[in-house]
């Protein structure tokens, strides 16, 4: 039956997405676009692999300013634009939110999660601690925090139990259909698109499986037997082995069945095929009992829950936009680049406060970047815009700028940072030694505001 279902909702989609396809070429075909750029796009969405990495992520943000337009989003004038309705009325035309820091998924979730398409609009959050109300930051680094504030609780905190990790430590839903933690994937899904859609990186480590059934959309999520090897890879091993068998002795000797362990109690089976548990495999069904365990695995135990998410990450971002990718460049997209930075670019994508670019400790803070290993480095960029990993079109593209601020002639503090505005706060120490060990210190100890 999950096979029949699913190859029905296959056939569905594919013919959604063609529609979907014919009509945002029809709208731009009556806003004027012209249509040799139609036309690269009609080849885009067909075969998006011969145009090369940078050109689509510019036809991505391209794609979202468009949405915006049309959204008004951002607009001056948007009494005529359809979000009009659904946006609040009034004052700044953001959705506004109290956030507390003990449970910042649960007041996300109540604040935002029935907002649909309207989630696309503009953020004001207040996040209030247990001394009270925190005091804002200007030039959107709140709305960047309390993103990057949901991530992290929602995917990395244990309380919630929705995601865990392979054995190279990166995440993937738990297979779940508790209602309500269906509810919370798919709001972190949501959360997720809003990201892509305001250019905000996340640190996340996606596995590339959970990330190729996000770019299946079309094809119900489905994966092949090798993406077992990013899911389970000790289990991967296990049956490609097991498939090299081919002595009929040794095959019938293990008195194996249709069926699988539960991974939720190992004194409980599930039957891979009604009926599993009293059909003894042979011979010639074993290839059938290896692949009947991967598409459990990767399938059907995980198919609520990875339904559930892309249905929040389709609110945000229409799935024919993702499918420009594979899973390596969803991944980048997501996260970020290449895992260094160029240091040079940085230095002139960079904002000053109290401090001169010739300054003695500026001076200095630039040679130790270029003294510093590649892992430093990644390290020193996360401690100061919480992701280790450069925008994907470079530094000048980073919102708010990477900005160094001068926090004052006493050497015996550390440095500090406030990730939501990108900012790192540097005592003018003006000796190299002094600096390059407060600094060094500082972004191992994962310390962001004034530490001391």
């Amino acid at each position: 039956h999950y096979s029949d279902l699913t190859q029905v909702i296959s056939e569905e989609r594919k013919d959604a997405k063609s529609q979907l396809m014919k009509q945002m070429i029809s709208n731009w075909s009556n806003r004027n676009i012209p249509e040799k750029l139609i036309k690269k796009f009609e080849i885009l969405m067909r075969v998006p692999f011969f145009i090369h990495f940078n050109d689509r992520i510019e036809i991505f943000y391209m794609l979202i300013n468009i949405d915006r337009q049309d959204l008004g989003i951002d607009s001056a004038n948007r009494s005529m634009t359809m979000m009009n309705a659904l946006l609040p009325q009034g004052g700044s035309n953001k959705w506004t939110a109290t956030i507390s820091r003990d449970n910042i998924l649960r007041d996300a979730m109540s604040a935002y999660d029935n907002k649909g398409e309207a989630f696309k609009s503009g953020l004001q959050v207040q996040f209030i601690n247990e001394f009270g109300p925190e005091e804002g930051i200007d030039g959107g680094g709140v709305t960047k925090e309390f993103l990057t504030s949901v991530v992290n609780e929602g995917f990395k905190d244990s309380k919630y139990d929705l995601f865990t990790t392979n054995e190279q430590y990166q995440l993937y839903p738990k297979p779940t259909r508790d209602p309500q933690k269906l509810e919370q994937l798919s709001f972190l899904g949501k959360i997720v698109g809003k990201c892509l859609y305001e250019h905000i990186l996340i640190d996340i480590d996606f596995a590339p499986f959970f990330l190729k059934k996000l770019l299946n959309y079309s094809n119900s999520f489905k994966s092949t037997f090798d993406d077992l090897a990013t899911l389970d890879s000790t289990l991967y091993s296990s049956l490609t082995k097991l498939a090299r068998v081919t002595d009929p002795e040794t095959i019938e000797s293990m008195d194996l069945r249709l069926e699988i362990t539960d991974p939720d109690d190992p004194n409980k089976t599930i039957e891979l095929v009604s009926g599993g548990s009293a059909i003894k495999v042979l011979p010639r069904t074993l290839l059938k009992y290896i692949f009947l365990i991967a598409k459990y695995k990767l399938d059907s135990s995980l198919y609520s829950a990875v339904t559930a998410f892309h249905n929040g990450l389709s609110i945000m971002i229409p799935p024919i936009w993702l499918e420009m990718f594979n899973p390596e460049e969803l991944e980048m997209l997501i996260s970020g680049g290449k895992k260094d930075i160029n240091i040079e670019e940085l230095k002139q994508n960079t904002e000053y406060g109290g401090y001169e670019p010739t300054a003695k400790t500026i001076t200095y803070f630039w040679e130790i970047l270029k003294e510093m290993t590649s892992e430093e480095r990644c390290d020193l960029l996360k401690f100061v815009t919480s992701v280790p990993k450069a925008p994907l079109q470079g530094f000048k593209t980073l919102d708010p700028k990477f900005g160094i601020r001068n926090a004052g002639d006493d050497i015996t503090r550390l440095p500090t940072a406030s990730t939501c505005v990108n900012l790192l706060k540097l005592p003018d120490y003006r000796d190299k030694e002094t600096l390059r060990e407060k600094l060094l210190y500082s972004i191992h100890s994962g310390a962001r505001f004034d530490l001391s």
